[in-house]
C-alpha cells in the first residue's frame, strides 16, 4: 500500500536553486539546498554569484541583480 504521506522535497544544489529563481530568501535556501554552507560564507557566495540583499517590512529577502548572466 502506498504511502499516504506527501512526498519529500528533492534537495538541489546551490547553483541549481539561484538559477530557478529571481529572489530567495536564506530560509528558502537552506530548506531546500543540500550541504549549505555556514550562513556567514553563504552571503558571500549570494553577493559573488551576483545577488543582493533587501528588505522590506515584512522581512529580507535576496534578489539578482540587473545585468547579471548566471
Amino acid at each position: 500500500m502506498p504511502s499516504l504521506s506527501p512526498p519529500a522535497p528533492v534537495a538541489v544544489t546551490l547553483a541549481a536553486f539561484l538559477a530557478a529563481r529571481e529572489r530567495a530568501t536564506l530560509a528558502e535556501i537552506m530548506q531546500n539546498v543540500i550541504d549549505v554552507p555556514p550562513e556567514k560564507e553563504l552571503l558571500v557566495m549570494l553577493k559573488n554569484a551576483g545577488w543582493e540583499s533587501r528588505r522590506t517590512a515584512t522581512g529580507r529577502f535576496w534578489v539578482k541583480t540587473k545585468g547579471v548572466n548566471s
